[in-house]
């Protein structure tokens, strides 16, 4: 090689070297943290779920999605009272009934008494004559190996519940790298892929943002998957084992998205149409003949499910299936999950 192809050489080097320094430097003026998280900057901490449903997820998962012994962090639920008695004068001791799942649990854009979850409630609060108190597990976006985590822990410290009602949605097998905080995409940098790469995208804020585009632009519409049958249902096992060597009823009740009755052979690849229905057959079998579970896979059959509007606009708009229903659809669930729940609670045979 010639002196003047080293000279070249070099140069084009120091180009890119100064060309992707500049890019950092620019980067770093203009965000005030990873673009991946820049979006949180403007989230108030105390106020906003969004922060605290991304930011403190259950840390106590392995990767093969067991539960770990050291104590850890509970993510904060609402309690709710509820109250459907008649009688006069004191009030007997209330029950305890808890929700577990994702954000459906948490009736995410409907009002805490529309939700399925205070429904539920307020159904076993009437046939018992005696006042509920309702605890919402809902973990937004975790998955079934986040929100059985978050269970667990309240099962640790807890006075046990007279009933648990565990919920699984269509992507709770979805290992999620990106979620919607206020509208826009922020992405777990620690999850990026291949491993080698998280170096750079946790600490250069320009590996970072191309990483975040192409999670968002170029990324295949398919999310990768955590665990495998054995896992599934080592976790839920797991689960159900520890309610019932404790004697607490449950109900395990598999939930489709609301606007999974228009999906169609023809749908758009980016409106998550055709994993949220795979997966949703792929638990129902993995859970067939291993677990007692209902069945809600036609759920929305026949019926308009009154999804959110927010979400009604991101179909109209881009063609992204709607997947949180709305009041009518929530009365629906709870309508469809009481009798489980009540035969649940039934005295058992000695």
């Amino acid at each position: 090689m010639t002196r003047a192809h080293l000279a070249r050489s070099l140069l084009v080097f120091v180009g890119v070297a100064v060309g992707l320094l500049l890019g950092e430097l620019a980067l770093r003026l203009t965000s005030p943290d990873l673009p991946s998280l820049a979006v949180l900057g403007s989230v108030d901490r105390h106020d906003r779920e969004e922060f605290q449903r991304w930011s403190d997820p259950p840390d106590r998962i392995s990767d093969d999605c067991t539960v770990g012994d050291r104590p850890g962090p509970r993510k904060a639920v609402s309690v709710q009272k509820i109250d459907a008695t008649e009688r006069e004068g004191p009030r007997p001791a209330a029950l305890d009934l808890w929700v577990a799942g994702d954000s459906v649990v948490q009736g995410w854009g409907v009002h805490p008494s529309e939700s399925y979850p205070a429904q539920l409630a307020h159904a076993l609060s009437a046939t018992r004559d005696r006042p509920v108190r309702l605890r919402r597990l809902g973990t937004h976006g975790v998955g079934y190996c986040g929100w059985l985590a978050n269970l667990d822990l309240y099962l640790s410290g807890e006075k046990d519940p007279d009933a648990v009602v565990l919920q699984l949605f269509a992507d709770d097998l979805e290992l999620r790298n990106v979620v919607l905080i206020q509208g826009r995409p922020v992405a777990q940098p620690g999850r990026a892929e291949p491993a080698w790469l998280r170096p750079f995208v946790v600490h250069s804020y320009l590996a970072n943002r191309l990483w975040l585009a192409h999670l968002t632009h170029l990324a295949p519409p398919t999310p990768r998957r955590h665990g495998d049958r054995a896992t599934f249902l080592r976790a839920l096992s797991q689960a159900t084992t520890r309610l019932d060597a404790r004697d607490i009823p449950w109900v395990l009740a598999l939930v489709p998205p609301a606007g999974i009755g228009r999906c169609t052979q023809a749908s758009e690849p980016w409106s998550d149409c055709a994993w949220l229905q795979s997966d949703l057959d792929l638990m129902a079998d993995w859970l067939g003949g291993s677990l007692p579970f209902l069945d809600l896979r036609d759920l929305w059959t026949g019926m308009e499910p009154s999804t959110l509007e927010i979400e009604e606009t991101a179909w109209r708009a881009r063609g992204r299936l709607p997947v949180h229903p709305g009041r009518e659809g929530h009365a629906e669930l709870a309508r469809r999950i009481w009798p489980a729940l009540e035969a649940a609670l039934e005295p058992r045979s000695p």
